[in-house]
């Protein structure tokens, strides 16, 4: 995802510090994430996608070169044309604006729905809960049979706790 956006206009050289930088950013912000935030995003939306393409999107206003792109890519803060940074960083903070508005929105219209599952579902996970079904089954059947049962009696005692907490 880091390196989508810079994909066109970077050189190999540029595409490996930009994956590197953007690995960093987007563990940092899991971690960030995960210690500090209550939030709750399953498949990393925010840390991966959100925050991995920002960072490949201000990268590509830092490392671009003409050389690479020339017909329509311009240079980078760092061969000569800190015009291009500015572009992105503008570009970066109204597409974070617009995404965070529509989505806000689309969340306040979908509210009436309920956007959550119950407890003992989320806790069990949705593809046993929904589908009565693992997502990956890496066992035979007849332990996978067993797993479950065990996996049920671990998300009862779970529930069972966080209501003794409530």
């Amino acid at each position: 995802m880091v390196i989508t956006p810079a994909s066109g206009y970077v050189s190999p050289l540029s595409s490996i510090v930009i994956g590197l930088l953007g690995g960093l950013v987007t563990y940092l912000m899991l971690v960030l994430r995960n210690k500090f935030m209550n939030v709750d995003d399953t498949l990393d939306v925010w840390a991966v996608h959100g925050m991995g393409g920002l960072t490949g999107a201000l990268l590509t206003g830092i490392f671009a070169e003409k050389a690479i792109n020339t017909l329509g890519g311009n240079n980078g803060l760092l061969f000569g044309n800190p015009k291009q940074f500015l572009i992105q960083l503008v570009a970066v903070l109204v597409t974070a604006v617009y995404s965070f508005l529509i989505t806000w929105l689309i969340l306040k219209a979908l509210a009436f729905m309920g956007l959550r599952v119950d407890q003992r579902d989320e806790i069990m996970g949705l593809d046993l809960a929904t589908h009565g079904e693992v997502g990956y089954r890496m066992l035979r059947w007849e332990e996978t049979e067993a797993h479950l049962q065990k996996r049920l009696q671990e998300v009862e005692i779970k529930i069972k706790e966080l209501q003794r907490l409530e």
